[in-house]
């Protein structure tokens, strides 16, 4: 599966995560499309936290997949986007790749241990996927 988010920890306090976000694949432009709708930002931010270590390497993804069904919300209390913006300024195209602030509130503090200030990875997010499948 190709990545199509660069996914980076630039805040981690607690359960607050801050991850940048930067949108690499054309065919998946999704920052601006999920700005208005918080359960679609949920699930999408689950998913990007994930993906950390690989699927199902991390602990969120130990405790989710000891889970009957999944629910984002069982997951992250709260997701927010801020500063959506083009990746290029200058770009023309219509619906530009773009990077965002993904403000992140996790349920369980214990799960943050795999986040630190400056993790990196890329990431499929996609919020219309179904996450019980995401974890394979």
């Amino acid at each position: 599966m190709s990545d199509y988010q660069d996914v980076t920890v630039i805040e981690a306090d607690g359960a607050r995560l801050v991850l940048e976000v930067v949108e690499t694949h054309p065919d998946m432009p999704l920052l601006r499309r999920l700005e208005d709708d918080a359960e679609e930002v949920r699930t999408f931010a689950a998913m990007l936290l994930l993906e950390v270590n690989g699927r199902g390497e991390c602990a969120l993804a130990t405790y989710a997949a000891g889970l009957p069904e999944i629910d984002p919300k069982l997951l992250v209390a709260s997701a927010t986007l801020r500063d959506v913006m083009p990746n290029d300024p200058a770009s023309t195209e219509q619906e530009p790749l773009c990077r965002a602030r993904l403000e992140v509130l996790l349920v369980d503090e214990e799960h943050a241990g795999d986040y630190p200030v400056g993790a990196t990875w890329g990431a499929a997010g996609d919020p219309a996927g179904d996450l019980d499948d995401y974890l394979g």
